[in-house]
């Protein structure tokens, strides 16, 4: 907003000093490039100004605010999304008692959501992710809290109980000379908790090595097979 705040601000500036339009519009081009104002924006805008208009903003709407994507309905809605991703628009709709304009405004622009084959998902890395995330690694730690592991250890996880994603079998194996800690056993559990939810079927995790301090390791991960 604070760009487009900028860009009027210079338009309001050419007008100031005669240039035109056509100019304007191009000069706007080489300062903002693909950010720039369209034509008709530019010219709209120029027009205004060179008619005695002074202020860069937007001129009060009338009648009463909306308030279908306030903070409230967002919740709601993040909320349905939460429990059942099958939710269609116009169930999210019936749900919440908004219009399915505003049910669509806030899955695009509130939440990062988008439909695919009847199921929302998320555009990129949301709080649907995060949350699942945050869901398996707080499982998993719980899990293997205070557990400490000897030499050539070796474990085969069997994960069916989340929701979002479908039964599989996760394996890792760790070989080292050295009992592992608990900051390691915490590292590996976090880890092997971001590749389920990340949908790697089987991931293995060779020579966790010791680097100077025995609190810091590095992983040489050899191989990584993603499902069908």
């Amino acid at each position: 907003m604070s760009e487009i705040m900028e860009q009027r601000s210079a338009i309001k500036f050419c007008v100031r000093n005669g240039i035109s339009a056509a100019e304007t519009l191009r000069m706007c081009q080489k300062a903002y490039g693909d950010g720039a104002l369209s034509q008709a924006r530019v010219f709209a805008w120029h027009r205004m100004f060179k008619e005695g208009r002074e202020s860069v903003q937007d001129e009060p709407r009338a009648g009463r605010p909306s308030t279908s994507t306030d903070v409230i309905h967002v919740q709601k809605i993040r909320d349905l999304v939460l429990a059942s991703r099958r939710l269609t628009v116009r169930d999210l709709t019936d749900l919440v008692g908004i219009s399915e304009g505003s049910v669509k405004t806030i899955l695009s622009d509130h939440l990062g959501l988008r439909k695919v084959k009847a199921r929302l998902v998320p555009k990129s890395l949301n709080f649907l992710e995060k949350q699942r995330r945050v869901d398996v690694s707080e499982t998993m730690l719980s899990d293997y809290q205070n557990r400490m592991v000897d030499t050539k250890f070796y474990r085969t996880s069997l994960f069916h109980n989340f929701r979002h994603f479908k039964k599989r079998q996760i394996t890792f194996y760790v070989l080292t000379n050295r009992r592992l800690s608990q900051t390691l056993m915490t590292i590996l559990t976090c880890t092997l908790a971001h590749s389920v939810t990340d949908r790697i079927a089987n991931f293995k995790i060779n020579s966790v090595v010791p680097i100077g301090n025995p609190e810091k390791f590095k992983f040489e991960i050899i191989d990584t097979f993603c499902p069908q």
